[in-house]
């Protein structure tokens, strides 16, 4: 899924990027565990980013929203971080409860709420 906002010129690079021709971690070892690729789709995207209680939509594509993760007992938020140190895909991650995780994008469709969700920052220097 792409920002609908690309332009022509935008949406070929992406396209180079995101297929791994373009090189570059991590998308040239992603995409080698695809054995499907779906058409891309060009959507409005949405954004709030507020840590633990985030929040991103891809048109009516994919939905996620973020919640703190609970105690079982007290059921009050915890706070875990992950950290990764050869950062992969990120080097450190706030541990989240996907309140909503929603798919429905062509012939991948998927509900997913209330598992386990990341939250981080992440910089591609590539």
């Amino acid at each position: 899924m792409f920002d609908v906002r690309a332009d022509s010129r935008q949406r070929d690079a992406l396209m180079q990027i995101a297929s791994g021709k373009h090189g570059g971690m991590p998308f040239e070892i992603i995409v080698q565990t695809f054995s499907t690729v779906l058409e891309p789709l060009f959507v409005p995207f949405t954004f709030h980013f507020n840590g633990r209680d985030s929040l991103a939509y891809a048109g009516d594509a994919m939905r996620v929203a973020i919640e703190p993760i609970k105690n079982p007992v007290t059921r009050e938020p915890e706070s875990v971080r992950v950290q990764h140190a050869t950062g992969f895909i990120f080097k450190e991650a706030e541990c989240a409860s996907a309140k909503q995780m929603d798919v429905n994008a062509g012939t991948l469709k998927f509900s997913w709420p209330q598992k386990a969700a990341f939250i981080a920052q992440v910089k591609y220097s590539n």
